[in-house]
């Protein structure tokens, strides 16, 4: 589990714990988020313009990955992240009508 963190377009954070999946696509590292499309989330996501973070912190260490966020409908991508969700939490997920992305413009990490 990790928390994603988001500005909303008053400037005030929006922090809240979130399971991620992870894929590389062409020398790029995206997270995928199975969200509500009614939830804050979605909604910050869904402007244009938002960037989030998202750290996640376990025995061995924790990694931060930052950048720009966007909300997606599409139904391959849902299935993709699912299917992910699935494999890396080893139980299925009917959570959420959307996915928020992050393609990562920094990534952090320590130990």
């Amino acid at each position: 589990m990790g928390i994603i963190s988001l500005v909303r377009a008053d400037g005030r954070l929006h922090a809240t714990p979130v399971k991620a999946v992870y894929f590389v696509e062409e020398h790029q590292v995206r997270a995928a988020i199975l969200v509500a499309r009614r939830s804050v989330k979605a909604q910050i996501a869904g402007s244009g313009v938002a960037r989030a973070a998202i750290t996640e912190q376990d025995a061995a260490g924790w990694v931060s990955l930052e950048g720009p966020c966007r909300l997606s409908d599409d139904p391959s991508l849902l299935i993709r992240a699912r299917e992910a969700y699935q494999q890396r939490f080893s139980q299925p997920s009917t959570w959420g009508d959307v996915v928020l992305t992050i393609d990562a413009a920094h990534i952090g990490t320590g130990g």
